[in-house]
C-alpha cells in the first residue's frame, strides 16, 4: 500500500515538473516573475510567523517593560520626595518654638482660670440683685465685665447703686442706678450700665477711703454715706 502511495506521488511530482517545464519555454519571463513573487510571498509569511513567535513566546520582554516603566514612577516619585524635603531645623529654633508653645498654653489657662472666676462673680451678684429684687439681675455680666476692664471692684460700684437707688428700684432717673448726674436719659439696662458703670469706677479708682469717696461724689453727708455703703458691702456677695 505504502509502495503504491509512493508511486503515485512520484508520478504527481513527475507531471507538475513536465508541466512547469513546458510552462517556462513557452513564457520563460512570466516563469520568472512568479518564481520571484512566490519567494517574496513566502519570506514575508516566514518573517511574520518567526515575530509572532517570538512575541508570544518571550514573555520576560513585557515584564521586563512593565518593570521598568515602574521603575522610572518611582524615581520620579522619589525626586518630588527628595525636592520637598524640609531642612532639619536648628536646636535653637527648635527650643524657642517650644518655648512659645508653653507660654501660649500658659496663657490659655491663665485665661481661663479669670474666666471662671469672672463667673463665678457674674453668678453671685445676679443671685443677690434677684433677691433683692433688683431691675439689674439679668445685666450683673455687664456689671461685673466693665468694672473689671475699668479697674474696679464691682462690690463697692453696686453698693452706691443700692445706696443711692435701692439697686435700680427707685432710680431719681429711669435706668439710672448710681445717682450719676450727668442728663443722661438712657433708654435701657444695657445701655446704661454700659456707659455709667466706669464713670463712677473713676471715683472708686482715686478714692480708697469711703468717707472721702461719699465727699467726692456729692453725698450730702458723708459719714452717714460711708455707713450705709459698708451695710451694703457687707451683704453683697
Amino acid at each position: 500500500m505504502r509502495r503504491l502511495t509512493a508511486h503515485r506521488t512520484k508520478r504527481t511530482i513527475k507531471k507538475l515538473f513536465n508541466s512547469t517545464k513546458s510552462f517556462a519555454k513557452e513564457d520563460f519571463s512570466i516563469f520568472i516573475r512568479l518564481s520571484l513573487l512566490s519567494i517574496v510571498f513566502l519570506s514575508l509569511g516566514i518573517l511574520s510567523g518567526y515575530y509572532f513567535i517570538e512575541q508570544n513566546s518571550s514573555p520576560n520582554k513585557i515584564v521586563y517593560k512593565e518593570v521598568l516603566g515602574q521603575t522610572q514612577k518611582l524615581s520620579v516619585k522619589e525626586q518630588l520626595v527628595t525636592n520637598t524635603e524640609l531642612p532639619t531645623p536648628l536646636r535653637e529654633d527648635i527650643d524657642t518654638a517650644v518655648g512659645i508653645k508653653i507660654e501660649q498654653e500658659e496663657i490659655k489657662k491663665e485665661q481661663e482660670r479669670l474666666r471662671r472666676e469672672r463667673q463665678i462673680k457674674i453668678d453671685r451678684l445676679a443671685g443677690y440683685l434677684g433677691k433683692v429684687k433688683s431691675p439689674m439681675a439679668d445685666y450683673a455680666n455687664i456689671i461685673v465685665e466693665k468694672a473689671e476692664s475699668c479697674g474696679a471692684d464691682y462690690k463697692i460700684i453696686v453698693a452706691i447703686a443700692g445706696n443711692e437707688s435701692g439697686y435700680g428700684r427707685i432710680a431719681y432717673k429711669e435706668y439710672n442706678p448710681y445717682g450719676y448726674l450727668n442728663k443722661v436719659q438712657y433708654t435701657g439696662w444695657d445701655t446704661s450700665l454700659s456707659d455709667l458703670t466706669c464713670k463712677v469706677a473713676k471715683y472708686t479708682n482715686k478714692y480708697s477711703d469711703i468717707y472721702t469717696l461719699g465727699k467726692a461724689y456729692g453725698a450730702h453727708n458723708p459719714e452717714q454715706w460711708a455707713k450705709n455703703i459698708n451695710w451694703h458691702l457687707s451683704q453683697i456677695p
